[in-house]
Order: C-alpha cells, then sequence, then structure tokens
C-alpha cells in the first residue's frame, strides 16, 4: 500500500508519504490497480496519468486529495480483498482503477453494495454496463464484445469464410470472441475451432498455431 497526497499548493506529485490523518476537506481515493503481474505496466502508466490529471485539474481548487494504492496483483481474490480494504479501513470516497475484467467482476458487489463510486480506467468486463450494471460504477474505455464485434463483419467481407480463434482463458478473452464470433457468424463465417489459453501463464504458443493450422481455418 502507498500513500500519496496531493494539493492544489504544488506539493510535487507522486511524493509518498508517511499515513496521514485526512481533514473533512480531504478527498480520499482509492487507487486500485496491478503494479505486479502481466498488466504492471498498465497500472504504472494508469496511475502517472491519473497523478498528472490531479496536478492539473486539482490546481483550480484548494482541496486536498489523499491517494492510496494498491495493488490487484491481477488476481481476483487479491484484488476482492484490497478493494474490502479501501473501503471499510482507509474509507475511501471513491475507487480509480481496474484494468482486468476478472477483477472488475469480483469487485463489482462490494462497490455496489457500499456505494463508492468507482471509476474503471480500462476493464471491459462486459457485465459491468449490462446485466450487472451499477449506478455507481462509470467506465472510461470500453466493453469487450464492443472491440470486435465489428471485426466478425469486416472480416467476412474481406472474404474470410473459416475462422480459429485463440484468447486468454479469462473474462476479457471470452467476451471478446463472443463478440467476434456473433457478428462473423450472423454473416455467414464459420468457427472452426477455438482454443483459450492459460492466463499469465502461455509464453509458447506454437502447439495452438499448429491447431489452428490443421484445423482449415483462413485466419486465426
Amino acid at each position: 500500500m502507498k500513500r500519496t497526497i496531493l494539493t492544489a499548493f504544488g506539493l510535487a506529485a507522486g511524493l509518498a508519504l508517511p499515513a496521514a490523518t485526512a481533514t473533512a476537506e480531504d478527498i480520499k481515493v482509492g487507487l486500485l490497480l496491478p503494479f505486479s503481474g502481466v498488466y504492471a505496466s498498465l497500472g504504472n502508466e494508469i496511475e502517472a496519468g491519473f497523478t498528472l490529471g490531479l496536478e492539473q485539474f486539482g490546481a483550480d481548487t484548494e482541496t486536498t486529495f489523499v491517494v492510496v494504492s494498491e495493488d490487484t496483483e491481477v488476481k481476483p481474490p487479491v484484488a476482492l480483498g484490497k478493494a474490502k480494504k479501501l473501503i471499510l479501513q482507509d474509507k475511501v470516497d471513491v475507487m480509480v482503477g481496474i484494468v482486468s475484467s476478472g477483477v472488475l467482476g469480483a469487485v463489482r458487489d462490494v462497490v455496489h453494495g457500499a456505494q463508492v463510486p468507482l471509476i474503471v480506467a480500462n476493464a471491459g468486463n462486459d457485465g459491468a454496463t449490462g446485466e450487472s450494471c451499477s449506478p455507481y460504477i462509470t467506465r472510461m474505455s470500453f466493453s469487450n464484445g464492443q472491440i470486435n464485434r465489428p471485426m466478425g463483419q469486416w472480416m467476412y467481407e474481406q472474404g474470410v469464410r473459416k475462422v480459429y480463434t485463440l484468447a486468454p482463458d479469462y473474462a476479457a478473452g471470452h467476451q471478446m470472441i463472443e463478440g467476434f464470433k456473433a457478428t462473423f457468424t450472423a454473416a455467414g463465417g464459420e468457427v472452426v475451432g477455438q482454443d483459450f489459453t492459460p492466463f499469465q501463464k502461455t509464453q509458447d504458443f506454437g502447439p495452438y498455431m499448429a491447431q489452428a493450422k490443421a484445423s482449415g481455418a483462413d485466419a486465426v
């Protein structure tokens, strides 16, 4: 856990300070991001962008922003524990972050139940703006199915008739493939095979590509 205090009076951005007691004028932000694991680079970049935004757009107020950062490790159970800590122990006013769709699915109910606003920076879990929509969750990015639905129609129009799908085995991978398949098959295309690779563990894709080649697919 890292605690950072930013004010409109020019305190250096990113200055890590000892735990401080928030005043009535403070806004306490829980930054829930992956600072380790496969999405660590995204977590660090989102944190840097958020800090820059507070510096620039918080300069017109006298509000002090107390930012408490927690590492999700890209693991839903870990992220759920960190979210509960931010809400129940740190008593944050708002939460920001979330990169993994699996993590977003894991923390959704606790955020909704606590009525703490969550601004999602990246995770595209379809349920967050679908069947599990919450008035306390706002997403600034995309939904997973949204990304690949146009691709299915476009690939068919380019003459592709058979595809083999391959994606990481977690929420985002499954939802992106479903979005693609819906429009590709509706256009008349055929999915001749599919596979899902172990998330955060797969480095050798050779066997999967061999299966794709053997399937007779026009594209992967």
